[in-house]
């Protein structure tokens, strides 16, 4: 069976270039397995009629990508994390009924938990269209084709991990097991996707990673000296701000085209532009962002709260330029004698 017969019946005609054609380097599993799952999915009938859920550890999966594959050929709907036991979730007819294909054949929903940084952790749901949406922008910034290598090292419960699979399916590529642990070279690797505590790691094992095209840094505030040290090393790194509500990255800045100036410090520096498909309509009083990568809504203990293409974050920043400054978090702020104050800055 040929790959670009079956994708075709969900990607829409005009972004049918955008997909890469896997060659002989790329994982079997991108070139045999996956494709009979995605030829079964794709012969259903128009809409999805989801019957119930499919509970994937991630942690324990040997290819989350295939689970999910699977769940969904089987009229399931795959939730993920990283434990054994998940909240129990609204019945798929309550929520999923709601939704009618768009740009896409299907509607493929995907559900997954929020991080909980400054609460209980909320189950969401992305679909298979807003992840395509943001192969599409990512694309463009970190140079993906088939002879990409993404090395696999963040948990693949959190978006953050999960999305290198999805990019490397799109695009055609190979993914590879990393670990800055492991002592073997890692010199095929072109992609990883990196947050703030493995700089130094990866600043150490430079020599091993030879052919690295793009890192993708995130999951919070940078320690700039250390990033300083990686480019240094010419080490190719991108600065990213991103949320799961978002599917993963928002702004992106690759430091070496724009790399850091003089004046920027650890407590301010820009984040980048937006990528393709995704625009900052306000900054007032906090960041609210709009894109076909807007994830499909939470789901709560009585209702599922669907979203419209739009997300009001709780991030502070601001626009310069076309460059996002980050400020914070609004949750982190309290108003004292008519003035924001900073928890932090008080600590």
């Amino acid at each position: 069976m040929d790959f670009f017969e079956n994708i075709e019946k969900i990607i829409p005609q005009e972004h049918l270039q955008d997909i890469g054609k896997p060659n002989n380097s790329s994982d079997i599993f991108f070139r045999k397995t996956s494709y009979k799952k995605l030829y079964k999915l794709l012969n259903f009938s128009q809409k999805q009629n989801f019957i119930d859920y499919s509970y994937i550890n991630a942690s324990k999966s040997s290819n989350v990508l295939l689970d999910i594959f699977t769940a969904w050929s089987d009229n399931l709907i795959p939730v993920i994390s990283g434990e054994d036991s998940t909240p129990s979730l609204l019945e798929p007819k309550e929520w999923v009924n709601s939704f009618k294909p768009r740009a896409f054949r299907h509607f493929l929903p995907i559900v997954l938990f929020t991080s909980g940084t400054t609460g209980s952790p909320k189950p969401y749901i992305i679909s298979l269209e807003n992840i395509f949406y943001h192969y599409l922008g990512i694309k463009k910034e970190i140079n993906l084709s088939p002879n990409s290598v993404y090395g696999a090292n963040l948990p693949s419960h959190h978006l953050s991990g999960l999305m290198p699979f999805f990019r490397i399916f799109l695009c055609g590529g190979k993914v590879e097991e990393f670990s800055f642990s492991n002592t073997t070279s890692h010199e095929t690797i072109t992609h990883l996707s990196i947050v703030n505590s493995q700089l130094f790691r990866l600043n150490e094992g430079r020599n091993k990673l030879k052919s690295l095209e793009a890192v993708l840094l995130g999951g919070g505030k940078i320690n700039l000296n250390m990033t300083k040290k990686c480019l240094a090393n010419k080490l190719p790194i991108f600065v990213t701000y991103g949320l799961s509500e978002m599917c993963s990255s928002v702004t992106i800045r690759n430091l070496q085209k724009d790399p850091f100036s003089p004046n920027e410090n650890q407590d301010k520096f820009h984040l980048g532009s937006t990528i393709s498909g995704i625009e900052i309509i306000s900054t007032s009083p906090h960041l609210a962002l709009k894109g076909s990568q807007c994830f499909e809504g939470y789901i709560n203990d009585v209702k599922f709260c669907k979203m419209d293409g739009t997300f009001s974050t709780k991030d502070l920043g601001e626009v310069i330029e076309g460059k996002l400054y980050l400020k914070g978090r609004s949750d982190n702020i309290f108003i004292s004698g008519g003035k924001n104050v900073s928890l932090k800055k008080l600590e």
